[in-house]
């Protein structure tokens, strides 16, 4: 079970370096496409490359949040992994949410993206005001939730290819990829921390 969750860990950062590395040509200068749609509303061309590159940082950041090992051996690492990770969700969120009221694509896509920002705004900053109270226990709950709608990039470019290839507009697959990208990772992550819940109530009560 331990090798089977070190391999699951690995392929996850794996995973999300991958992402994190490919979103690199939004934020290069002169890198994205002259017809790429964040760069067709108001906010795109200045706030595309700084939310691609927090959003990535976040991405990076992430996985190692949630790895229990890192936290108890090395604290110290762990406080500087999460304030860099609060600051790329801040910074990516509130980019995200002015990118998403400018989306020429419709209102769905707005409320879609939208939602995303102000969810994970919202969650991430719960955690952080946990921590600071030192109610680490709440702070891992919100973080969990944090981490899991952050992981929606990762969800988001396998999606979009695979429902166009499936025959789908790209304005139909963006309009349900804006929701399908977050909403089932929220809802796991909830199963999870109520299992874990149910689970720990128990073991009390059996102890």
């Amino acid at each position: 079970m331990k090798v089977s969750r070190v391999v699951a860990f690995a392929a996850l950062c794996i995973l999300c370096t991958g992402v994190a590395v490919y979103s690199a040509w939004y934020w290069m200068p002169g890198m994205a496409p002259s017809g790429f749609e964040p760069l067709r509303n108001g906010f795109g061309p200045t706030l595309l490359g700084l939310h691609a590159g927090s959003a990535s940082l976040a991405l990076l950041a992430g996985p190692w949040q949630l790895h229990g090992p890192l936290r108890a051996a090395r604290p110290g690492l762990h406080r500087l992994l999460g304030r860099l990770y609060a600051v790329a969700v801040a910074t990516g969120g509130l980019s995200g949410l002015a990118l998403a009221a400018g989306s020429l694509w419709g209102p769905v896509v707005q409320a879609g993206f939208g939602s995303l920002a102000v969810i994970w705004l919202g969650v991430t900053g719960l955690g952080v005001r946990a921590a600071l109270k030192r109610d680490f226990p709440s702070h891992r709950r919100w973080m969990v939730r944090s981490v899991a709608l952050t992981f929606g990039a990762l969800a988001l470019r396998v999606e979009m290819p695979l429902l166009i290839a499936s025959g789908l507009s790209f304005q139909t697959t963006y309009e349900i990829v804006s929701f399908l990208a977050w909403v089932p990772h929220l809802l796991i992550a909830e199963i999870w921390l109520n299992t874990s819940r149910l689970r720990a109530a128990s073991a009390h009560r059996s102890g």
